[in-house]
């Protein structure tokens, strides 16, 4: 798939799939393939040495630092690098929490968190369609900006008066899923009782990082591959999705010219200069967003005010705040993508032989086409962390977020990411903190919607290319990213 055409596949996927406080990062440049299975196993504790490398290049994946539209692994530390190392190393402010708070606050803490068969914890059942419900309202809201872009980007009038048709239908759509997440879903008991906790959280420091820390279990999380490398546990959720029905995701060759015309210009000049064109005549995929979870993360961690770091520290600041922002680790996945049942449509100059099924979201190098920057994924090491001594390792560097890309910059953890020997694999509770938690999506409501009548045969077919996919291939098409708050940020007024 030619540039073009990426530019407006990222365009309409940025009005799709992005809100506020978000932004996407497209691996662009080197595509990531995965078979159902193999995801699917991520929910199994019987899985195969090849599943379980799956899983730790997966976690690897995930959990790098995001730093602009054009996603690219160039670092070899990782999120949970970062974390331990907060969680070890920071000063906390002292306990001011009363009784009443510690009241409502395990109050709170029963009506969303239960214990597990295994002793650890998991959501309860009010937790658990709270989620059920907010993932149907936002894929009903994906739905229909999906829907809304195409019409609205097409210069086809059919396909506009059949947008301005299922418009109402659509919207009704999205309105009573939200009605639903507020009564099915408990939106407002839940939220109120997650705005108890944080809350309790600056007042009980010493308590909460106790709880913080006891969730990254080594014992638990961290897992060996083929390779050695160590990993922490890193999935996604709802599981179950890929022997659903999705939705459809189409760009057509007008709505490519559209499109690519609304792209930022900083980001036309890298991508697209004036001048280019496009071979793609129709590109559609089915589409699932999904939660990143992480059973030993929590984001909360940057955003409380009740703890700094020693003078000196290398990773101040984690994040200055600023827009965009800087430092050692600004951003980080909180969602992503997947695609799969690709059918792409190209018409070149002369006849060709149609090529093979696709097996992978088109990648821009297919095309020949390399971007100023030129930052292409690396490798996966084959190194565990903890086997490089520590004076061989460069210092941090901080990030600079620039948009629309932005610059990489090498950089590993002073010290290992973990210190302890890895238990070997068939010892572990492989995926014990998942299943405690794990939930089901809910069926997808059947639209009857009207269809635009199908295009005319092209004249001449000799010329025209159609490549298509499958269910069981699978790539990411976006990273949905989150920016960190300032952090640390420790509040001066309290007690130090």
């Amino acid at each position: 798939m030619d540039a073009l055409a990426h530019l407006a596949l990222m365009t309409k996927a940025k009005l799709v799939f992005e809100n506020p406080g978000t932004f996407l990062s497209f691996p662009v440049l080197s595509p990531m393939p995965y078979q159902a299975s193999d995801l699917n196993s991520f929910g199994s504790s019987t899985a195969t040495a090849a599943q379980l490398q799956v899983l730790s290049e997966f976690a690897r994946v995930v959990n790098s630092c995001p730093l602009g539209t054009i996603f690219s692994m160039e670092s070899d530390t990782y999120l949970w690098d970062i974390y331990r190392h907060v969680l070890t190393t920071a000063i906390l402010a002292s306990e001011t929490a009363t009784p009443e708070d510690t009241a409502a606050y395990n109050d709170a803490v029963a009506l969303l968190t239960t214990k597990g068969p295994d002793g650890l914890p998991a959501d309860t059942a009010v937790m658990t369609a709270y989620k059920q419900y907010r993932d149907a309202y936002f894929n009903a809201t994906e739905e229909y900006k999906s829907q809304q872009s195409t019409g609205t980007s097409s210069t086809d009038p059919t396909v506009k008066e059949t947008w301005e048709i299922n418009e109402p239908q659509l919207r009704e759509l999205v309105e009573q899923a939200e009605r639903d997440w507020e009564t099915k879903g408990m939106k407002q008991q839940v939220e109120a009782a997650q705005q108890i906790i944080q809350a309790h959280l600056a007042r009980a420091p010493q308590t909460t990082w106790g709880q913080w820390a006891k969730l990254f279990d080594p014992s638990i999380d961290i897992l060996t591959d083929t390779s050695t490398q160590i990993f922490p546990f890193t999935s996604f959720d709802p599981h179950g999705i890929f022997d659903q029905d999705w939705p459809t995701f189409s760009l057509k060759k007008d709505e490519i010219s559209e499109l690519a015309g609304q792209a930022p210009e900083e980001l036309k000049e890298i991508l697209a200069p004036p001048g280019a064109s496009s071979t793609v005549e129709a590109l559609s995929f089915e589409y699932r967003s999904v939660v990143v979870t992480r059973p030993w993360f929590r984001s909360a961690v940057f955003g409380a005010r009740f703890w700094q770091l020693p003078d000196g520290s290398e990773l101040v600041p984690l994040s200055d705040g600023g827009d965009p922002p800087q430092g050692v680790w600004p951003a980080y996945v909180v969602a992503l993508v997947f695609v799969r049942n690709i059918t792409l449509t190209t018409k070149t100059s002369a006849p060709t032989e149609p090529t093979g099924p696709l097996q992978a979201f088109p990648a821009l190098i297919d095309s020949g086409f390399v971007p100023r920057s030129s930052m292409m994924m690396r490798p996966l090491a084959t190194t565990a962390p903890s086997s490089v001594p520590a004076e061989t390792r460069p210092t941090i560097q901080p990030r600079v977020m620039r948009s629309p890309m932005f610059a990489m910059r090498s950089m590993r953890a002073t010290e290992p990411a973990v210190n302890h020997a890895p238990a070997p694999v068939a010892a572990r509770p492989m995926l014990y903190r998942l299943n405690t938690s794990a939930f089901r999506a809910l069926p997808a409501t059947n639209v009857i919607l009207t269809a635009p009548p199908p295009p005319p045969p092209p004249p001449t077919a000799s010329n025209i290319i159609t490549q298509q996919g499958t269910r069981d291939d699978i790539s990411i098409l976006a990273f949905i990213c989150k920016q960190f708050p300032k952090s640390p940020n420790p509040d001066p007024s309290l007690t130090w």
